[in-house]
């Protein structure tokens, strides 16, 4: 299905905890911009964060998207070299899978793909349900 963009911000995504936590910012401010509610603005950034932490550094990408129906943020995220699909994780870290299975629960749809250099991209979206009065100013 295809949506259509309403506004586009790209930032970096450096590595370790302070890349996690500046893309787990954005998603939360951005989030609280579009109207999502407080539980809403939760599930996203912690959906953007722990994606985060597994592609490590590269580009996270956030879109402002709608359908004829709904309006949604969607942000993905791409690493500068292939990371999610790595080895077995250490003992006591979940795999990629396991992680990519608890953001799928906080978030409505959620791909996985290759990018342009290989690496696999993460593309996750939230929808919050508009009204007619809502869509007026994004034509």
């Amino acid at each position: 299905m295809g949506y259509s963009p309403l506004f586009a911000k790209d930032l970096p995504l450096v590595a370790g905890e302070l890349g996690v936590i500046e893309v787990r910012q954005e998603a939360r401010l951005l989030a609280r911009e579009l109207g999502f509610d407080p539980g809403d603005q939760t599930r996203i950034a912690a959906a953007v964060s722990e994606v985060a932490r597994l592609c490590g550094p590269g580009r996270a990408s956030f879109h402002f998207v709608t359908d004829e129906s709904r309006a949604g943020l969607e942000c993905t995220l791409t690493p500068d070299e292939e990371r999610v699909r790595e080895g077995p994780a250490p003992r006591q870290a979940p795999s990629p899978q396991q992680v990519l299975s608890g953001v799928q629960r906080l978030v409505d749809d959620l791909e996985v793909r290759p990018s342009a250099n290989g690496a696999t991209m993460v593309t996750l979206r939230k929808w919050r349900r508009v009204t007619p009065l809502d869509t007026q100013g994004y034509a």
